[in-house]
């Protein structure tokens, strides 16, 4: 390895394998193992939500077909689904292609903007600021403090206070009423 992060070779997403056991993949990996595969993991949902938004990303992207029809589209998910495991052949090109944007450093690093410079008048936020789950008590509001943190509002059993209120606020929220 040259120093440099390579999110397709080295391993960094959490997984649970449908035997139990946990480990941590690459991208490529993940492709590769996604039938043995239960879940990928996170200190938070969110977490897991946002990597499989960027695993069905990448998955448009490595099979896409020019101008499809919605027939042909349907036509080539059912033949993955039945097929049962991803064609890393196709995912392989894709990766190959694209190989020097998936990298966490250097010239073209992923996701990220290396010439971007900051011109405000403010300090920079913690990286608290970033996380949903990290406290901020300066921020706190009165719906927080009632309803607790939205990782609890959202839970599959309510939120731990006023649990039955709160499973209404969501639902109306959501429309699901």
């Amino acid at each position: 390895m040259d120093g440099n992060f390579s999110l397709l070779d080295d391993r960094w997403i959490p997984v649970s394998y449908v035997d139990g056991h946990p480990d941590e993949v690459s991208l490529r990996q993940l492709f590769e193992d996604a039938q043995k595969i239960k879940g990928i993991r996170g200190d938070i949902p969110q977490q897991a939500m946002t990597m499989l938004r960027l695993a069905l990303g990448i998955l448009y992207r490595a099979y896409c077909v020019e101008d499809p029809s919605e027939e042909q589209m349907r036509d080539m998910w059912a033949d993955v689904f039945l097929a049962g495991h991803f064609d890393m052949d196709i995912l392989d090109g894709y990766f190959n292609e694209w190989k020097d944007r998936f990298f966490l450093f250097g010239d073209r690093p992923f996701f990220q903007v290396p010439e971007l410079e900051y011109v405000g008048q403010k300090e920079y936020d913690p990286v608290s600021e970033m996380i949903a789950d990290m406290p901020k008590p300066e921020k706190i509001s009165v719906c927080d403090a009632w309803f607790g943190d939205y990782g609890h509002a959202f839970s599959a059993g309510g939120c731990t206070v006023a649990g039955v209120f709160c499973s209404r606020l969501t639902r109306r929220a959501l429309r699901l009423r």
